[in-house]
């Protein structure tokens, strides 16, 4: 039965709405520790999730929300023994397995805490692994464990105490080796049953086996990490690891990996002033630096022509054997969402001469797209607005001279494969178009631009002075807004930016409004800052007066544009950086609920929020170069019965309907003379595992339902517990898949 862990979900004051169980995970590469090729195209990746491409690396798909672990849980390692069934290890001692090519995932528990270092997976139902563990001493050891029924059961065939395992080399379902500290390696020849220890030389005593590779029965190559050594020293046997020789490289540096790619050559991926792939041709005997490279996280080969480096989220692929390389980057910023699967995310190139934007077109796979332009080196595209599936603008950072940038509002219409400039200027803040021909652009000089032809040709609109304009809105042709940052005033037009009208909100002395955004002509949010606390406010008159619906009684931070979205004249989201929490309101801001961001995602105070549905959101930037999803997220259906009189009890009504599939309404009552009450609604397995805090938070007198979604637990028995002061109830459900 696959298991799943969920964050825990609150709810604010006085909410009438609640949240559900929630799944979150990196869309796009991020932190990546492991890869496997399945083919020559096909890559699976594990860090901070899974991800899967089948182009090489020009379009990934997260294929595991791996959070659903836990939320400080990183994926250490992966192998797949044919195209289909494959293994992946984590930090907190689980595993994972795909029978579908590592389009789907669930994980098993062996029972043992550690961390997985390296994993093995020699045919359908055999599997090796290294764990490395403290025990309740504190001292350090490492284990092997195996399975032989597909990870159903595993045994742990070898214990060592104080020694550091790290890597494994199978050649065969029999024969194998393992990399480990203070020069010593370990053999055995009954497929992971038993193993027996070979000594290094003394000279590798100090060394750290990080990685190793055998290419038959004899001939094996070890990497020795030994920082004593300004050059790069590697083990050698040809005996199959009954004796070893240490060899020089010659190179400075220490050495990372090490894969044999062929009969007799091998690559080495080498730190040293520059990090270098280093290759031989003559089983280890001597070395030569194949390239020079960026990439400094590790090294996968699919054979001596194809293969791949990587750092954190960036790839080079070679199908040469490193003569050259295909670099993809994956540093992902501001994202926008078209519809639930057309979506846009810039892509900050700030080095490579590549210019890509990251694209998606079917709600699942991220690909990195290059685009062509009639500017020069454009480092990044932004602000994405589009009015059809093809047609859109943008915002554009390009490169005037070597180290000197400027703005441009760009075009593109056919999905942004192309992206043609309208304009350039280096005052250039924001534009809105409200269809293809008509619209408008703001500076940071006060100045208002509007063009009848598609940008064409611009005529100026009544100028301002010398305010700082950051933000621009339009409803409709003639109803429009600007923000006047570093200020508390709006500007308001109603015919099309002839006039505009400075709208001052007394509320907002002494403060800054840094974002605006209107669902139709009457009804609008915006938010900013004072000092170093942040606000929302909402209006229905459109824009003539404000009223704050900051959630009270915590402090969310400074809010910026890009932190919050709208998608009705109701229903708005902002994330709050210092909290790390993602907020949401269904009833213009008269309850708040929030989900809490795991914990590896960083506390950046400053993320992008992008909103397909309320069971679909994005966030995106700051330092993590990375877009995070989370999908059933919130529960919107949340209801009070209007009849309170004669409630006089606590109570928990039985679910319905019962069994259910997916989805049930839990029901609960507060007696009326209670007053408000702390009310906490949570879901338990039948191990009496938490799997989510469903409710929390203060409910007035009377009868409430609540509708609990199971769409990705597993068929079986349930339990929902209500706590309210001294009451408690549990009742018993059951999910029929």
């Amino acid at each position: 039965m696959k298991l799943i862990k969920l964050f825990p979900l609150m709810l604010i004051l006085f909410t009438s709405d609640a949240l559900s169980q929630e799944s979150w995970h990196f869309t796009t590469p991020r932190g990546v520790n492991d890869i496997c090729f399945t083919d020559n195209q096909t890559i699976i990746a594990v860090g901070k999730g899974i991800w899967k491409t089948s182009d090489r690396g020009v379009s990934w798909k997260g294929v595991y929300p791996g959070f659903d672990i836990d939320e400080n849980t990183l994926l250490n390692c992966v192998d797949f023994s044919a195209t289909l069934i494959g293994f992946a290890g984590t930090s907190n001692g689980k595993i994972l397995k795909t029978v579908n090519g590592g389009n789907s995932w669930t994980f098993i528990n062996p029972n043992y805490s550690g961390a997985y270092t390296a994993i093995s997976v020699l045919n359908s139902t055999t599997v090796v692994a290294v764990l490395r563990s403290v025990d309740n001493f504190g001292w350090e050891y490492s284990s092997v464990m195996r399975s032989a029924d597909g990870g159903a059961t595993w045994q742990r065939v070898l214990y060592e105490r104080s020694i550091y395992m790290n890597d494994i080399s199978f050649i065969d379902e029999t024969n194998g080796w393992i990399s480990a500290r203070s020069g010593k390696a370990y053999k055995t020849s009954d497929g992971g049953s038993t193993w027996s220890l070979v000594n290094l030389p003394s000279a590798a005593a100090d060394g750290n086996g990080t990685s190793i590779s055998f290419r038959d029965m004899n001939n094996g190559i070890m990497t020795l990490d030994n920082s004593n050594n300004a050059i790069t020293n590697i083990a050698k046997t040809t005996d199959g690891g009954n004796s070893w020789e240490i060899v020089s490289t010659g190179i400075n540096g220490y050495a990372n990996e090490i894969q044999y790619t062929g009969v007799s050559s091998a690559y080495l991926l080498n730190f040293g002033n520059s990090v270098s792939v280093l290759k031989t041709n003559d089983n280890g005997s001597s070395w030569s630096v194949a390239c020079t490279t960026s990439m400094n996280r590790g090294m996968e080969f699919y054979n001596s022509s194809i293969g791949v480096i990587w750092s954190d989220n960036q790839f080079a692929f070679t199908q040469n054997g490193c003569q050259d390389f295909e670099m993809t980057t994956w540093r992902p910023d501001y994202a926008y969402s078209f519809n639930e699967n057309i979506f846009y995310v810039t892509n900050t190139e700030l080095f490579s001469p590549k210019q890509s934007i990251i694209k998606m077109t079917d709600g699942l796979t991220l690909k990195n797209q290059t685009f062509t332009t009639n500017l020069p080196w454009v480092r990044e595209i932004y602000s994405f607005r589009f009015l059809t599936s093809s047609l859109g603008h943008a915002m554009a950072t390009y490169e005037v001279t070597p180290g000197s940038f400027s703005f441009a509002l760009v075009k593109t219409t056919d999905g942004g494969a192309t992206w043609n400039s309208l304009l350039q200027s280096s005052q250039l803040v924001d534009f809105w178009f409200v269809n293809e021909a008509i619209g408008w652009y703001i500076t940071s000089s006060g100045k208002v631009y509007k063009t009848l032809d598609s940008g064409s040709t611009w005529g100026e609109q009544n100028a301002t002075g010398s305010v700082f304009f950051s933000d621009i809105t339009f409803a409709d042709e003639n109803n429009g807004w600007m923000v006047a940052w570093y200020s508390n005033s709006i500007y308001r037009t109603t015919n099309g930016g002839l006039l505009w009208n400075k709208i001052t909100i007394p509320a907002l002395t002494n403060a800054d409004i840094n974002g605006l955004k209107f669902f139709d002509t009457m009804h609008g949010y915006l938010v900013g800052k004072s000092g170093s606390n942040g606000f929302i406010m909402k209006t229905n008159d459109g824009g003539v007066t404000w009223t704050s619906i900051t959630p009270s009684g915590v402090s969310v931070g400074q809010l910026y544009g890009n932190q919050f979205a709208v998608k009705g004249n109701s229903e708005v989201y902002f994330y709050s950086g210092p909290l790390r929490r993602l907020y949401r309101t269904g009833d213009g801001g008269a309850s708040w609920q929030y989900i809490s961001i795991p914990a590896l995602y960083n506390s950046t105070p400053n993320l992008g929020v992008s909103v397909v549905n309320s069971q679909k959101i994005y966030l995106s930037g700051g330092s993590s170069w990375s877009v995070l999803l989370v999908t059933k997220g919130f529960v919107t259906s949340v209801e009070r019965e209007d009849d309170i009189s004669g409630i006089n009890s606590y109570k928990l009504h039985q679910n319905f309907p019962n069994p259910f599939n997916p989805s049930s309404t839990i029901r609960f009552t507060v007696p009326e003379q209670t007053g408000n009450s702390m009310v906490t609604l949570k879901i338990f397995d039948i191990t009496g595992k938490e799997i989510t805090t469903l409710l929390e938070g203060e409910y007035g007198p009377g009868t409430w339902s609540v509708t609990f979604d199971g769409f990705e637990l597993s068929s079986g028995v349930y339990f929902y517990q209500l706590k309210a002061g001294t009451f408690e109830q549990t009742r018993k459900m059951m999910l029929i898949k």
